[in-house]
């Protein structure tokens, strides 16, 4: 393989949430910012909403950005979060960068004595894991000494999606082996 392991919700530990909210989904302001996040949804800090800007969009990166190979945009932001990623040169050591946006979430007046709305954030992986295996038919006197991937990147910049059925995009501009 080319990674030491792909995620799957089993073996997936916390992640970064960002969030963003206003009185309108059009008028959306930094709220929280990187917050450490259990893999069930829930703030290891909770922050609670506040009914007077019942519009929100909520942002998620896994694993959490470490400052080094992930770094996430800067705290304050005001448009769409976005991750600088580096490819880790140990396989052993590669992540598996995940993103979910939940896209727009409202209560409205009749919620606000309620509980909050509920907020989904579908994780989708932002990289392409490459396998390789050597089937049956390989004849005995053969040996492979060596496996090459042209033109495969390992910097660069991925933009967050911006809504729950999306994935984000990464900026050619940034891409480099």
């Amino acid at each position: 393989p080319t990674r030491a392991n792909i995620t799957t919700m089993p073996t997936m530990q916390n992640f970064s949430t960002t969030a963003f909210y206003g009185s309108s989904d059009t008028s959306l302001e930094p709220w929280f910012y990187d917050q450490d996040t259990k893999k069930d949804g829930n703030l290891v800090t909770p922050t609670y909403w506040d009914w007077l800007k019942n519009h929100a969009c909520f942002y998620a990166v896994y694993p959490k950005p470490d400052n080094s190979k992930i770094k996430l945009s800067p705290d304050g932001y005001t448009s769409t979060p976005y991750v600088d990623f580096e490819v880790e040169p140990n396989v052993k050591n590669q992540k598996d960068l995940m993103t979910a946006c939940s896209g727009n979430v409202h209560t409205t007046i009749d919620q606000m004595s309620a509980t909050a709305p509920r907020t989904d954030l579908t994780f989708r992986h932002a990289l392409a894991a490459v396998r390789f295996k050597v089937g049956q038919n390989l004849s005995w006197n053969k040996t492979i000494t060596k496996v090459e991937i042209v033109g495969a990147k390992s910097k660069g910049k991925y933009t967050l999606p911006t809504d729950k059925d999306h994935t984000g995009a990464w900026d050619a501009s940034t891409l480099s082996a």
